[in-house]
C-alpha cells in the first residue's frame, strides 16, 4: 500500500482526525479542574513534592507520550521522515522513547499513590487484593500474548516503519483471541494497580484518565492509520 492516496493532501494526512484529539485533551484538562474539588484528592507530598504537582505531571506525561507517537507515526506513515534522517536506527530511537515515556507514566503513577495514600478504600482492603492480582494476572497474559503472538515491534508500530509488517494478518491467538484491542482494554488496568496498592483516590482517577485517553489515540490515531495501512474500516 502507497503512503497515501492521491486524492489526499500530505497536510489533511498528518492531522487526520485530530480536531477531535484536541478536544479531547481539552475535555479532560476540564474534568481535572473538577476532581480538584474532591475531598481528599490532594491530600499527601512524597519526595517533598505536593500531590497536586504529582497529580499534573501524571496527566501531562500520557498527553506528551501520545502526542509523540501521533508525530511519529503520521510522519513516517505519509512521509517516511524519520526513516530518511535516522535510516534503520529510526525505529529504534523512537522505541526507546516510547518505552522511556511509557515507564515513566508507570513510576509517576506510583509516586502520586504514595503521596496521596489511604484516602480510598473500597471496603475492605481484600476488595484491593483480589483487583490487583486480576489486572496483574491479566496484565501477565497480555505481555506473554504480546511477546509471544504479536511482537514487541509491532506493539509499538513498526507497520508504519516497515512495509513488510504489513502483508502480515491480524493476530487471534492468547489473549487477543478472547479480547479485541487488548492492550488497552486489558493492558491499562496495570495503571489502577499503583491506586490499588496504596489506597489512592488521586492515583485511580488518575489512572482512569489515563485508560480514558489511550482510547482517544485509538480511535484518532491508531484506526484511521490502520485504515490506511491494512485497509481496514
Amino acid at each position: 500500500m502507497t503512503k497515501n492516496s492521491e486524492d489526499d493532501s500530505i497536510p489533511s494526512l498528518l492531522y487526520e482526525k485530530q480536531q477531535y484529539h484536541l478536544i479531547a485533551i481539552i475535555l479532560l484538562t476540564i474534568s481535572l479542574f473538577f476532581l480538584f474539588s474532591l475531598n481528599d484528592f490532594t491530600k499527601g507530598t512524597f519526595l517533598g513534592i505536593t500531590t497536586s504537582i504529582w497529580i499534573i505531571i501524571a496527566f501531562i506525561i500520557p498527553i506528551v507520550h501520545q502526542v509523540f507517537v501521533l508525530i511519529i507515526w503520521r510522519f513516517e506513515l505519509h512521509l517516511s521522515l524519520v526513516s530518511k534522517k535516522f535510516g534503520s536506527l529510526g525505529f529504534i530511537l523512537y522505541g526507546i522513547i516510547f518505552m522511556i515515556l511509557f515507564l515513566s507514566r508507570f513510576l509517576v503513577l506510583f509516586a502520586l499513590a504514595i503521596a496521596n495514600s489511604n484516602t480510598l478504600i473500597l471496603g475492605d482492603y481484600s476488595i484491593h487484593i483480589t483487583l490487583i492480582m486480576i489486572f496483574f494476572l491479566l496484565g501477565l497474559y497480555l505481555i506473554y500474548s504480546v511477546e509471544r503472538f504479536f511482537g514487541i515491534k509491532r506493539a509499538l508500530g513498526i507497520d508504519h516503519f516497515d512495509d513488510n509488517y504489513r502483508k502480515k494478518s491480524l493476530v487471534k491467538k492468547g489473549i487477543f483471541r478472547f479480547i479485541d484491542n487488548s492492550m488497552y482494554v486489558v493492558g491499562f488496568l496495570l495503571f489502577y494497580i499503583p491506586g490499588l496498592v496504596f489506597s489512592s483516590l488521586a492515583a485511580i482517577l488518575i489512572a482512569f484518565i489515563h485508560h480514558i485517553y489511550i482510547w482517544v489515540h485509538y480511535y484518532v490515531t491508531e484506526k484511521p492509520d490502520m485504515s490506511r495501512i491494512y485497509g481496514q474500516n
